[in-house]
């Protein structure tokens, strides 16, 4: 191979390395560009510590209203009854922490169909600053795990975040709040009268601490099982929600169809009156050592009302007839 012929195969070879170069070079020029999707907060400027006030809402028409008094978060149409703070305080973490990176849709129609329109929602989050400018974020159907969709009131772009899901912000007011209603020590009972519709019922603990029902006729035993039973649900009261501090006719209290008076062992009393049944399937009560009336369930309710002599005594075990 001569000098020339050397040459020439070198040249054609840079030509080559050349072309290719440009080819490459060209395809990554003409490649559709992607741009980097954005990650800004979805509530520009939000500030969690400037909320003072939350209504949470789902489709169904529930609504739960909490508001910031004095520095505490309440229930403002229970009295301001206190609410779970460091809840609140979460879900509005949350929501500052919701960002614009996972773009969804930015057409008004998909609304409906990811249920983040105004008729149509999973859940829906009207907060309001302390300079009283409120907004309101809907929150939609899932996308799978850890992704839901959500929109912020005024805007057709709709996102996907794993901050927050609808179960989160539903409106049920046992979900915001400590539901226990009162405590009283076991150990300090040491008396307790309940009056109804079918009498008055006496008991007291003997020396055993054992609990007893006073007027026993010969032969009767009280079936202390089952009065424990019922002592166990007051003496840690659950309520379904509270009411307020301002007795309404329509609660029932000023006829009550059962009271429970605990007497303690330092000479105090407690008392518990329980009202009328509501529409929701609760009965009203109010305790006498809290200044709210609440709701109850109907079981724990009605194990004072339904309650008689029948009721509270062990039953004799029949005696077998013998066969023939």
């Amino acid at each position: 191979m001569n000098t020339h012929t050397l040459g020439l195969n070198r040249f054609q070879w840079i030509l080559a390395v050349v072309l290719v170069t440009q080819i490459i070079l060209a395809i990554v020029v003409n490649l559709p560009h992607k741009t980097r999707a954005e990650s800004n907060p979805l509530v520009e400027g939000f500030d969690p510590a400037s909320i003072v006030d939350v209504v949470i809402e789902n489709q169904s028409t529930d609504k739960l209203h909490l508001a910031e008094v004095n520095g505490e978060w309440v229930l403002p149409e229970a009295g301001d009854y206190p609410a779970n703070a460091d809840k609140v305080t979460e879900v509005l973490g949350k929501i500052q922490n919701i960002k614009t990176n996972r773009l969804v849709t930015q057409t008004a129609a998909s609304h409906n169909q990811l249920q983040v329109a105004e008729d149509n929602f999973n859940g829906r989050v009207t907060f309001t600053d302390s300079n009283g400018k409120p907004q309101t974020l809907y929150i939609g159907s899932s996308a799978g795990s850890g992704a839901t969709h959500v929109r912020l009131d005024g805007m057709n772009q709709v996102y996907l975040t794993s901050e927050l899901t609808s179960w989160e912000v539903t409106p049920t007011v046992s979900s915001w709040i400590d539901t226990t209603y009162i405590t009283l020590d076991q150990d300090q009972l040491q008396t307790l009268r309940v009056e109804n519709a079918n009498g008055s019922f006496s008991f007291h603990k003997d020396e055993s601490e054992k609990w007893t029902l006073e007027d026993l006729n010969e032969g009767e035993d009280l079936d202390s099982s089952g009065l424990q039973t019922k002592i166990n649900r007051f003496t840690t009261l659950r309520m379904v929600e509270p009411l307020g501090t301002t007795a309404q006719t329509s609660w029932g209290l000023n006829q009550p169809l059962a009271t429970a008076v605990f007497g303690l062992a330092d000479g105090t009393t407690v008392s518990i009156a329980v009202g009328a049944l509501g529409q929701n399937g609760n009965y009203a009560i109010k305790a006498s050592n809290s200044p709210y009336y609440v709701d109850i369930a109907a079981t724990t309710a009605e194990s004072l009302i339904n309650m008689d002599r029948a009721s509270l005594l062990l039953q004799p075990t029949a005696t077998p007839t013998p066969a023939p």
